[in-house]
């Protein structure tokens, strides 16, 4: 026994939604060997001596940081430690998440992109069979993509069956080299969309052609013929008069018994969402060749009947259908094939897309994530998780922003190696195994060929290894008063009056 050590404390999980710490002294113990004299400690199990905190509250921080709907400064204010330390303990554990990651027992694929910003476009790979997210993409290329499925195990590849998309080109390229044996599956929501902006395009041409006098007597609200036919109302309302309201379905027949353009449009659009319900492929062929002949008998009955009354602002409503539905035909038809391949699950970009709403719920709730962040978030932590109501009795809190200065001139901002969003983008990095399998673009003749003399005219380009000679910085300088001696640059505008005297008018 050689005394005890000052009073101090850690924090420990909060009690009660309070914040809690423990205050303690600890032994301080001698060896009692001849000649050794050395003291020691007495041990303190269950504390983290690196942070100070304990480790059920480190445990806390690890499962409350993943979470999608709670910022790293709400978790600080919760617990009462820096928000510097609750990025730190996310920072560790995401790095262990990832090295311990592996993808298995992979049968479904759905591939969908996200804007959380104006400025930021991810790729969201998901796994609906099993309801999570499998990776985020930094950006939509096709090269991130085949980088992606090559880090894949050859028997998971080989494993993918179906593979849900929307209609964009390089996921069907990509998927027909990486994954031989899965089929492509279109989403139906597309499907309809296309149709739905197409039938849109045609109410438009229709109502700019009828005098006001017919468009009050025949047009009627857009949204009853963009609404599935199936899901229209039987039933009559009544108005605040007390008079009664024809049905939903009855005001749609009226509007296309007067207007056969709309109605010709609509039942194209119907009978192929009924073409979508069956559940047999050769049927499903049959009526497809009926529907694209009729289709294109409309196309052209149409740009007959009012190009020339557009004059000139033509934009071919319904045109691009039928070329959209037979490039994607067999993609699309996979769905009524593969319809009861997962169960109740039907092949739909349904589950991305909700994923692709959580995510810019998180992302407009935090403020901006960097990518690397709200990757793991999304990855590690899901999207399933419910965002907990305040607690009635706690105390609202704000935390103050820092306010920072415009920088002005000075130099710009050097990424630190040791940072937290950089240590997770060099752990996603050193995962990725294909990261030098693509030749840079720079490296290609043609690339040089086109773009050489751009970079060699760049001033920064002359600045490598070896600074440049002052004679050939004062040529450049020289070059570049001159350049700004003679442009001209439009004058202020001078005020006729002073201020004091304008607002006396």
């Amino acid at each position: 026994m050689w005394g005890f050590t000052e009073l101090t404390y850690v924090v420990d999980k909060m009690i009660r939604n309070q914040r809690t710490r423990i205050y303690f002294r600890q032994r301080r113990k001698r060896c009692t060997r001849s000649g050794c004299g050395k003291t020691f400690q007495q041990p303190l199990p269950g504390v983290d001596a690196r942070h100070a905190l304990t480790t059920r509250l480190i445990e806390y921080i690890k499962e409350e940081s993943l979470n999608i709907f709670r910022t790293f400064s709400d978790i600080a204010d919760k617990v009462g430690v820096g928000e510097q330390t609750i990025r730190n303990i996310f920072t560790a554990y995401a790095k262990e998440l990832q090295n311990s990651r592996s993808i298995e027992n992979l049968k479904w694929l759905a591939i969908d992109e996200v804007h959380p910003s104006k400025d930021a476009e991810y790729c969201v790979i998901t796994d609906p069979e099993h309801q999570q997210v499998l990776d985020v993409l930094p950006n939509n290329k096709s090269e991130t993509l085949i980088r992606w499925l090559l880090n894949l195990p050859p028997n998971v590849r080989q494993g993918v069956e179906i593979v849900t998309i929307d209609m964009w080109a390089p996921y069907r390229f990509v998927v027909r080299k990486l994954l031989p044996n899965a089929r492509i599956v279109v989403d139906r929501y597309h499907v309809h969309n296309l149709l739905s902006v197409a039938l849109k395009q045609v109410m438009d041409v229709v109502r700019a052609n009828m005098s006001y006098s017919e468009q009050r007597a025949h047009m009627r609200r857009e949204s009853l013929l963009l609404k599935n036919y199936r899901q229209l109302s039987k039933k009559s309302k009544k108005d605040k008069q007390g008079k009664e309201q024809p049905s939903e379905k009855d005001l749609v027949k009226k509007w296309l018994k007067a207007v056969p353009d709309i109605a010709s449009a609509y039942k194209l659009v119907s009978d192929f969402s009924d073409i979508l319900q069956l559940y047999d492929r050769q049927k499903a062929e049959e009526l497809t060749d009926l529907w694209m002949r009729q289709a294109c008998e409309f196309v052209e009955h149409f740009r007959a009947k009012y190009e020339k009354k557009c004059k000139g602002n033509w934009k071919d409503p319904f045109g691009n259908v039928p070329v959209t539905i037979s490039e994607w035909r067999p993609n699309i038809l996979n769905y009524v094939e593969y319809k009861c391949r997962f169960g109740t699950k039907k092949p739909t970009n349904s589950f991305a897309e909700f994923a692709n709403g959580k995510i810019k719920q998180a992302y407009r709730l935090c403020n901006g994530l960097a990518f690397d962040v709200l990757r793991s978030k999304v990855v590690f932590g899901g999207i399933l998780v419910k965002r907990r109501p305040p607690h009635p009795l706690d105390k609202k809190t704000s935390r103050v922003k820092r306010v920072r200065a415009a920088r002005q001139g000075e130099e710009q901002y050097v990424e630190n190696p040791e940072a937290n969003v950089a240590q997770l983008k060099k752990a996603r990095e050193d995962a990725d195994d294909t990261k030098d399998l693509l030749p840079n673009s720079k490296d290609n003749q043609a690339w040089l060929d086109r773009f050489g003399s751009l970079v060699q005219a760049r001033p920064d380009s002359l600045l490598t290894e070896q600074e440049p000679s002052s004679e050939a910085t004062g040529i450049y300088e020289r070059g570049e008063t001159q350049q700004r001696s003679t442009s001209k640059r439009p004058r202020r505008r001078m005020l006729k009056h002073s201020l004091d005297q304008i607002k006396m008018f």
